[in-house]
């Protein structure tokens, strides 16, 4: 969405790609540690959600990324844009436009996952996590983008892509909404969550995964893990047309969140 908005207004990709290359210049290969957000790139983030919410959007798209960016105001991807002759009020008037022609999921040939019953409200939103932790399993690969807290529960926000060929195919629809995030903390509390929306790009899945109750205030840690209910990815052994989810697939993901990264 975002690059076909940039797109519209005439910005070249290749353009943007070397002028972020010579201002940042290149990363040192040989040190090797977990990659991490700086605190500009969480307050994105955090300002992407907002613009989600404004806009009565259930996930967080390029989109709400690039109207991030553009209300933080100070990134070097904002200077950037008005180098390359990019009016940022432009910006937004040509996504609000490109949202009135048509849902920015469908648009984009993507599929939306309306929730089978009308969730009841999470409350007051009390804060945004960032994870952004990448795990991989047997050609599928499980990004944590954010956990938005809520003073009734909690949603965590994750990007799916199927790396096999044969899981581009339709078979990828009836897989994937078999993905399940058992959610525990570091006090042995379990949350109770379903998978509410869900849009996909073409090259990835996007899902909301909503959890009650709230966060416990004492805990430190949230554990995840990501299992495959009935089978495994499509095309794999453990994947076969006509059958039916009754069984718990081997290959599990486990990814840990800190509630309180910065000592808060």
């Amino acid at each position: 969405m975002a690059a076909r908005v940039l797109s519209n207004m005439g910005v070249d990709l290749r353009k943007v790609r070397a002028a972020v290359a010579s201002i940042i210049g290149p990363g040192d290969p040989t040190i090797v540690h977990e990659l991490g957000l700086t605190p500009r790139a969480k307050h994105v983030i955090e300002l992407a959600v907002d613009e989600a919410r404004r806009l009565n959007h259930h996930y967080i798209g390029t989109e709400h990324l690039l109207l991030g960016l553009l209300a933080e105001g100070q990134s070097i991807a904002v200077g950037l844009l008005e180098s390359l002759g990019v009016r940022l009020p432009d910006v937004r008037r040509q996504i609000t436009q490109v949202i009135d022609q048509g849902d920015a999921s469908v648009g984009t040939g993507g599929i939306v996952i309306e929730p089978k019953t009308e969730p009841a409200p999470l409350g007051d939103l009390l804060r945004v996590i960032p994870i952004v932790q990448t795990q991989a399993a047997r050609g599928v690969s499980v990004t944590l983008l954010s956990l938005e807290s809520y003073a009734h529960g909690f949603i965590i926000h994750d990007r799916t892509v199927f790396d096999e060929p044969a899981a581009l195919q339709v078979g990828r629809t009836r897989h994937i909404g078999s993905l399940k995030l058992d959610v525990i903390d570091d006090r042995g509390d379990h949350y109770d969550g379903n998978m509410q929306f869900g849009r996909s790009d073409h090259h990835a899945w996007y899902f909301d995964n909503v959890y009650r109750p709230a966060v416990d205030p004492e805990a430190r840690e949230l554990r995840v893990q990501v299992r495959v209910v009935g089978g495994g990815p499509a095309g794999s052994p453990e994947s076969s047309a006509g059958s039916e989810p009754a069984s718990v697939s081997p290959w599990l993901l486990t990814f840990s969140i800190l509630l309180h990264p910065e000592g808060r």
